[in-house]
């Protein structure tokens, strides 16, 4: 007889067991995911998850890429994001970026995927278990849905705009001989549209197919004319399952999701540049039970991203003269024309991953369960530049100049170019192989369980062998399974950094001057010192986290509540050392692993599912995170050449300023959600978000003084300031007139109270959104 595997979702959030993991299942998903279908917002009840302090800024309204997260207090880029186990992080340097210099758009994720193909969303954050590795901060594993046992189709359609919004705009006063541009309130489009079906096609196999799209658009002035800046979000999704005899089961997967997006350069004329990102993923796993009982898991997955940018080859800043008048009403006082050239970068990757688990045995008394397995992944990264790219800078007017016939950098008798940054056409790739062993093994006594695990990862760029030993345990209080104490012990190592191995490959870029002999150009020549820069890494460390962990897990109140205390120690991060200039004119930039961060954190949940199709939960985490540098790009050498800063009236090392972190670093935040059903014909999910103030250290400016010697120096000046709390209120609610015709009307609404969201900080001009309508359909048959 054919053995079937039935697969019961999770109903409580919060962690039941040793291992800190919180499940958002498909249930949770529709009540509280909101109307732009991205998945990190609905994190945002999980504990020791903190956003961008950027995710409620006006640029929100439109950007259909998701928002980045922090998970126990790791950087963007130190999280694993999965889909149905395989990475879909973006190795396309995933730190932050607007992809509009040298550099395509950087995102911590590669794929940007609607909340609608989703099943489940498991995020650990605490006591991983060794098969996953490469994360300094958390997994968040994204599953995909599964045919069910009847057909169904399900069509669905989202929308807000502009006069859905209220906002806030904040002008500054005006300043003798200061123009400014007036700020104005939000307009945009944004749209959402979903089909699905799923239908089992035999008694053991079914499928799913899925079409996702988001599109956004909203007006942008540039020099005097309005253009339009678009994006554009496509998920294709098909998934077949199938079991097959002595309960073997295969999962296929296929998604596309490309994305585009259409801008401009607002103080350029002729800048419209196009990116495109995202990219296709192909998946497979396998299950089955040997004669032997052991569970066999094998998974493989071939995927392709790409993030490109296509504009204008050069760019130009020219004078204002009666040849070139249009940066007269432009800020820079300059009559900027083109952009940054075009580029390409793509990474292909090849992953397998084997999981066996051996059949529970008794051991002195106890029950052993044991598991082990191995995975590997090879990339392949590439950049292109495929034409050489010049940017022009220092026009110098000069009303008897001869160009002697240069018409591309030069106006006769009127202004020349002095300077320019060269950007060669560059083709290159490079390649990563990734490779990891792990093994666990439980024991259960009556009231006690221990899980000793170890994992071993190997890349050929740092050419380390990374041993991090795993280990978690629980008492069972009360012998009842009701209250268990939990604690554990861990070591995580990062993942390897292989956009620096592509930024070594490059070609560097060089500055060019000229000047000009009795009225007439001279030939452009190398600089003799160069602003650019050159990478280059030699004998690095992997960064690791040094994990404690103590926590209570209690069911309460008909539900399950649970307490954390979580400490992070992590070393070895990587952040970089600037050279002087050296003899060729440049500079050198040194990946190093200086950095180093801490991370300590109180969390509380409970959650509860009632029959009634009731849900309630509520996390609150206090934290508090400090951090040597947020990124690998930040400049961090010898603490005694640290550059002086200015900081309460003093001269000092800019390493003397004890600064927390400035990002993802909220000292308490907490999460209430509450869903509903009532009657037949009305769904409704409210969550209420807290986020405590905060104080840090900023820079407010420069200041100039007189230095040691004398001289006038420039300094950065470091200011106290107060991020205030903020508190928000988000609902969804779902109307079902005709609940045998399964069509409902959808509302959501984004900060109920329309309070303040300090997007725009005390004293500064800008745009602050508030209270947002989503407005949609659905039908289901």
């Amino acid at each position: 007889m054919r053995q079937v595997e039935v697969r019961a979702q999770r109903e409580s959030t919060a962690p039941t067991e040793k291992e800190g993991n919180w499940l958002i299942n498909r249930r949770q998903l529709d009540r509280y995911g909101q109307g732009s279908g991205q998945i990190t917002p609905v994190l945002s009840s999980i504990p020791n998850v903190q956003f961008d302090e950027e995710r409620f800024d006006d640029d929100s309204l439109v950007d259909l890429r998701p928002p980045s997260v922090s998970i126990a207090g790791g950087r963007i880029y130190e999280n694993n994001f999965t889909l149905d186990g395989f990475s879909v992080n973006s190795r396309f340097d995933p730190g932050k970026g607007s992809g509009l210099g040298s550099e395509p758009p950087r995102q911590d994720q590669g794929l940007f995927l609607d909340l609608d193909l989703i099943d489940s969303v498991e995020v650990w954050q605490s006591n991983v278990p060794a098969e996953y590795g490469r994360f300094l901060g958390g997994v968040v594993n994204m599953e995909t849905r599964r045919h069910g046992a009847t057909p169904e189709t399900y069509l669905s359609a989202r929308r807000t705009q502009g006069d859905w919004v209220k906002s806030r705009v904040f002008q500054l006063p005006p300043e003798p001989g200061v123009e400014r541009a007036p700020v104005g309130e939000p307009d945009f489009r944004r749209s959402r549209y979903t089909v699905r079906h799923s239908r089992p096609i035999s008694d053991t196999a079914g499928i799913v197919a899925a079409f996702a799209l988001a599109e956004s658009s909203t007006p942008l002035l540039v020099v005097n004319q309005t253009e339009q800046q678009t994006q554009r979000n496509l998920n294709l999704f098909l998934k077949h399952s199938q079991a097959f005899f002595n309960g073997l089961e295969s999962d296929t997967s296929l998604i596309w999701a490309p994305f585009e997006q259409t801008g401009y350069l607002p103080t350029y004329l002729d800048s419209e540049y196009q990116f495109t990102g995202g990219g296709l993923s192909l998946g497979n796993k396998l299950r089955f039970v040997t004669n032997r009982a052991r569970k066999v898991q094998f998974d493989t997955n071939l995927s392709t991203r790409e993030s490109n940018r296509e504009g204008p080859r050069d760019g130009f800043s020219w004078a204002v003269t009666a040849s070139k008048p249009w940066g007269a009403n432009v800020e820079t006082g300059l009559s900027h024309i083109g952009g940054t050239g075009s580029l390409e970068r793509f990474e292909q990757s090849a992953s397998s991953k084997l999981k066996i688990s051996e059949p529970a045995r008794t051991f002195s008394g106890s029950v052993m369960q044991v598991s082990y397995g191995t995975e590997a992944i090879y990339s392949q990264v590439g950049y292109e530049r495929p034409s050489t790219s010049r940017q022009y800078s220092s026009a110098l007017k000069n009303p008897d100049i001869d160009c002697r016939g240069s018409v591309v950098d030069c106006v006769d008798n009127e202004q020349y170019f002095t300077r320019r940054r060269v950007y060669e056409a560059d083709n290159v790739d490079v390649t990563l192989l990734e490779a990891g062993l792990f093994s666990e093994m439980s024991f259960a006594w009556p009231r006690f369980e221990a899980t000793f695990g170890l994992r071993g990862d190997y890349n050929d760029y740092t050419r380390n062998v990374d041993i991090a030993p795993r280990s978690r345990f629980s008492v069972d209080l009360a012998g009842d399974r009701r209250s268990l104490l939990v604690f554990g012990a861990n070591r995580y190592y990062g993942g390897s950094l292989i956009t620096y191995r592509l930024r070594e490959a490059r070609r560097p870029a060089y500055g060019e001057s000229r000047g000009a002999t009795q009225n007439i150009v001279n030939d452009w020549e190398r600089a003799a010192q160069q602003s650019e820069e050159i990478y280059r890494s030699n004998d690095l460390k992997t960064p690791y986290s040094d994990e404690l962990t103590i926590g209570l897990r209690q069911h309460f109140l008909g539900g399950v509540a649970s307490i954390d205390l979580l400490q992070r120690r992590n070393r070895d991060q990587f952040s970089s050392e600037t050279t002087d200039i050296l003899q060729d004119g440049f500079r050198v930039i040194m990946l190093n692993n200086d950095g180093h961060s801490e991370y300590e954190s109180v969390s509380l949940g409970w959650d509860r599912s009632w029959s009634t199709g009731t849900h309630a939960g509520i996390t609150l985490t206090w934290s508090e995170s400090s951090s040597t540098n947020e990124s690998y790009d930040d400049s961090l050498g010898d603490v005694s050449t640290s550059p002086y800063v200015w900081y309460r009236g003093q001269r000092m090392r800019s390493s003397a300023v004890e600064v927390l972190r400035q990002n993802f670093a909220r000292p308490l935040v907490g999460n209430f959600r509450i869903s509903q059903d009532l009657a037949k014909t009305l769904q409704v999910g409210v969550v209420l978000e807290y986020l405590g103030s905060h104080d840090n250290v900023i820079e407010t400016g420069n200041i100039t003084i007189t230095g040691p010697d004398g001289q006038p120096e420039i300094l950065p000046v470091l200011t106290d300031t107060n991020t205030p709390r903020r508190i928000l209120a988000n609902a969804n609610i779902k109307w079902t007139p005709w609940p045998r015709h399964r069509f409902s009307l959808l509302l959501d609404v984004e900060n109920i109270a329309n309070a303040r969201t300090y997007s725009v900080p005390v004293g500064a001009r800008g745009v602050e959104i508030g209270r947002r309508f989503w407005l949609g359909m659905d039908y289901a048959f």
